[in-house]
């Protein structure tokens, strides 16, 4: 990834004070699109219509499988858009498109969890399991100062193998488990590859 599009070289070669420069804006970036996310969440959890779409999933789980491939569609495509060779404006459109992404994946499974008694509590251990995961991936990459670029293949190949795993459970009838969402939890930050603008 380059520093900037005036500034082409690695970040990790840049000097010190440019490098944590990068940093602040990177994490405030990050930030903004949590923020941006959860207030989209709270507006999109409002809307009567969300409740009737996931009794219609619960009826039809192929309907899941058709809003997580459209996810996958829309993630391609901001991805692409936020890209560091493209203007800024596009990769910030970009940047928002992939957490409008999030934001409208996010809806039926929360409506579920905070609508469903035997569910409750699941969304605090979720963000608490996902902090974890973010803070041991932020330590990791702060203090080894390691370039992870090339698991890019291995999260790639996962992901995909994760959707596949998804569909068959979704056409056969079976239940992921707890391995499994400890493993998507694990995968999804890593697989986030839209970048920020910088």
């Amino acid at each position: 990834m380059s520093y900037s599009m005036d500034y082409p070289m690695p970040v990790e070669r840049a000097p010190a004070n440019e490098r944590a420069a990068f940093i602040r804006r990177t994490y405030g970036h990050l930030a903004g699109g949590v923020l941006a996310c959860m207030v989209l969440e709270y507006i999109l959890l409002q809307l009567p219509i969300i409740a009737s779409m996931v009794h219609a999933i619960e009826r039809m789980p192929i309907l899941w499988f058709l809003v997580m491939g459209a996810f996958v569609v829309v993630n391609m495509v901001a991805d692409s858009w936020a890209r560091s060779d493209q203007p800024v404006n596009m990769q910030y459109l970009g940047y928002g498109l992939c957490i409008t992404g999030w934001a409208v994946l996010f809806t039926f499974p929360l409506w579920y969890a905070a609508n469903i008694p035997q569910y409750h509590g699941v969304i605090a251990q979720a963000g608490l399991l996902t902090g974890c995961v973010f803070a041991g991936l932020t330590c990791t990459v702060l203090f080894t100062g390691k370039d992870y670029s090339f698991l890019a293949p291995v999260i790639s190949i996962g992901s995909w193998l994760a959707f596949g795993f998804i569909a068959a459970a979704l056409i056969f009838g079976f239940h992921l488990g707890l391995i499994f969402c400890f493993a998507m939890v694990a995968l999804a930050p890593c697989r986030s590859s839209t970048t920020p603008p910088t």
